[in-house]
């Protein structure tokens, strides 16, 4: 049977990114491959794979090429297969926090690298993902060795893909999310000083990253060569230190200043005046008894707010995915997962509007259908059902639909009735009768794609929550 390849890289000159029958392979030119090779064949290679920093890599022999259906044209590429990460978000769906930590993980790889004669050639957000809350490295081909030039060019692109977007969210509450939607190579300085106006004056960061850069930008170009003439060695690994530690110096700044969370929806979760507490208490009570029965690998946790049913799920021993819209709730639920070190994935996303595919040929980054579907064994729809039928506009059958696309085996879904107060809150100003969405329309609707296992009023208002098989 013939493999089935897909390119999902296309810019570096030294070599592509190939998805295999499922495994992740990198064919380069057969001199970045005898400097990869080299690398990873080092004691350091070794301490970071086992750090979880970079993924386990190797080299392909030409008969497992073969066996693939791929011509190994060995004088010319070599191949090699990392560890494949099982779930990839993207700097476009990351919360700040996320951003925050990729750009810490890159400049502590780089320092590591420093240190044993290699450096990076890029600084891309799009080198990182995540597994759970933490990142991993996964651009091999961008480990180089290090050079004696007194200056760490990445430095521009570093700042433009982690730096000025933290920033722009600092001072105009713009998301680094939105910006990396709409530029893979973040945002410049000229950019984020028209986004400042005044305000670039009144922060040091702002100063340091925009302001001064935009001003010396319009009178000189800075020549590496000229700044430290007649250097040695010795003083350029100096040089590069001391912008290392600058850059570490303004994340450490950003995230110290980084405001908190403050949106409606993440105060949400502690103050649900539509449930009362015996009620709230059992449905977290029911959702961890169906979890426990279940027993799911995979659980993608849909409207997940503050994170307490993903955390839920994470402590059963499920890997979760957490599709939040609110980035200050999906920030929150970030810090939570992070804090329990639990294996819980958060990604930005609007399940009304979901991720399209986007880069090159739009595989670069794959759709949120593509990267989903068939892969979850339990969906958890918690009051969210609402939100899609009212603000999103999704017709039920649409709905449920999509649900059973996305998951594998099971659902666990909450009922919210026309008459709930946060139904009767988010339809109010609409001219849209929902009377027809009554719990019967609502079964036999279910029933079209799932059988229902078990369900459980939760209140006196009229919420169920249902256990599901997809049929």
């Amino acid at each position: 049977m013939k493999s089935k390849i897909s390119q999902v890289s296309f810019h570096d000159p030294d070599g592509h990114v190939f998805e295999v029958d499922g495994r992740v392979i990198r064919r380069v030119k057969s001199v970045a491959g005898s400097r990869i090779e080299r690398f990873l064949k080092s004691e350091l290679a070794r301490e970071l794979v086992e750090e979880g920093i970079i993924p386990a890599t190797r080299l392909m022999l030409e008969k497992e090429l073969e066996a693939l259906g791929i011509r190994s044209e060995s004088r010319e590429h070599t191949w090699f297969e990392h560890r494949k990460i099982e779930f990839v978000s993207y700097a476009h769906e990351w919360v700040p926090e996320m951003l925050l930590a990729a750009a810490e993980k890159t400049l502590y790889l780089v320092k590591r690298l420093n240190k044993y004669g290699w450096d990076l050639k890029d600084a891309s957000a799009s080198n990182l993902v995540f597994e759970g809350t933490k990142p991993v490295f996964i651009d091999i081909a961008s480990i180089v060795e290090s050079s004696d030039e007194p200056y760490w060019w990445p430095k521009g692109q570093f700042e433009r893909n982690f730096i000025l977007p933290l920033l722009a969210y600092m001072g105009r509450g713009i998301s680094p999310d939105k910006i990396h939607h709409f530029s893979s190579d973040g945002l410049n300085p000229v950019q984020l000083s028209e986004l400042l106006g005044l305000k670039k004056w009144t922060s040091f960061l702002a100063i340091k990253h925009c302001s001064v850069p935009v001003l010396l930008s319009r009178f000189v170009q800075v020549d590496a060569a000229k700044i430290v003439p007649d250097h040695t060695s010795k003083v350029a690994a100096i040089v590069k230190e001391w912008q290392f530690q600058s850059l570490e110096n303004s994340i450490a700044r950003i995230q110290s200043d980084l405001p908190p969370p403050r949106s409606d929806w993440h105060a949400y979760a502690n103050g649900r005046i539509h449930y009362e507490a015996e009620a709230l208490l059992a449905k977290r009570n029911l959702v961890k008894v169906w979890l426990k029965q279940l027993a799911p690998v995979w659980v993608l946790d849909i409207g997940a707010n503050t994170g307490e049913f993903a955390k839920i799920a994470a402590e059963n021993g499920s890997s979760v995915l957490c599709f939040e819209n609110d980035v200050d709730a999906a920030r929150h639920a970030y810090k939570l997962a992070a804090q329990n070190n639990l294996k819980c994935q958060i990604i930005l996303q609007n399940v009304a509007s979901p991720s399209p595919a986007m880069g090159w040929r739009q595989a670069e980054k794959k759709s949120t259908d593509q990267r989903i579907s068939g892969k979850i064994d339990c969906i958890l729809a918690l009051a969210i059902l609402h939100h899609w039928l009212i603000s999103g506009g999704i017709p039920m059958l649409e709905i449920l639909s999509q649900l059973s696309n996305w998951t594998r085996s099971y659902l666990i879904i909450e009922y919210i009735p026309p008459t709930d107060k946060m139904f009767s809150f988010l339809s109010k100003h609409r001219r849209v009768s929902y009377e027809s969405l009554n719990i019967e329309e609502f079964e036999l609707s279910l029933s079209r794609y799932f059988r229902i296992l078990d369900k459980s009023a939760l209140s006196y208002e009229g919420r169920v929550l249902y256990k599901c098989e997809r049929v």
